[in-house]
Formats: structure tokens, sequence, C-alpha cells
């Protein structure tokens, strides 16, 4: 019964914290989101580091615009991130991407992931 209370617990306020991170996510108001302000600060922080999206990595060099816009026209990262399919914790970098950075990244792919 412990367990089970502690689970709801932690899914509420899971549920909470996304609430509150979406209201946070100011590019999601702006009327375009911009790769090198918003994009590549969150690629460059979460996913071209070492052991990941860099040179020789099979799954893309994401420190190139050209390797992760072949991935957004594809169809590849917007799937990838809806489906949370990413690994974690094989990095020193952050575990996941948050809420706000997936909708930000989703917003520039819908808009045609240009390199602005």
């Amino acid at each position: 019964m412990r367990h089970l209370m502690v689970l709801v617990s932690t899914l509420l306020l899971g549920c909470q914290n996304i609430k509150e991170e979406m209201s946070d996510c100011p590019t999601l108001s702006l009327p375009k989101v911009s790769y090198s302000i918003h994009i590549y600060p969150i690629v460059n922080k979460t996913c071209a580091i070492p052991q990941c999206h860099t040179d020789n990595f099979e799954y893309g060099n994401f420190n190139r615009f050209e390797e992760i816009k072949k991935k957004a026209d594809s169809g590849k990262l917007v799937f990838m991130l809806e489906t949370h399919q990413m690994s974690h914790g094989f990095t020193d970098g952050p575990f996941y991407l948050t809420i706000c950075e997936i909708e930000t990244i989703m917003k520039w792919v819908q808009e045609g992931a240009n390199n602005n």
C-alpha cells in the first residue's frame, strides 16, 4: 500500500510539473523558433555531447546543421522525440529533454527546420 501511495504521488507531481513547464515555455508563443537562438543551445546541451551525436556517431553529428536538418526533414527527429526513443544515461549530459525543449524542437520542425 505504501508503494502504491508513493507511485500515485510521483505521478501526480509529474503531471503538475508538466503543466507548470508548458506554461513556462516562452518559445511556444513566439511567431518563429530560431535554430541559432533556440534549437542549437538545446542540441549542444543534450544531444551533441561526448558519446552521442558528434563526429562518427552512427545516427548523425548534430554539431552540423545539415545532419539535424536531414533528420528533421525525414521525420526521424520528430519520431524519436514523440516516442522518447533517445538513449538515456550513457553520456555525461542531461538524461532527457524537458517537455519545453521537445515542444520547441517540434515547433521548429513544423516551421520547416530552417537555419535561422
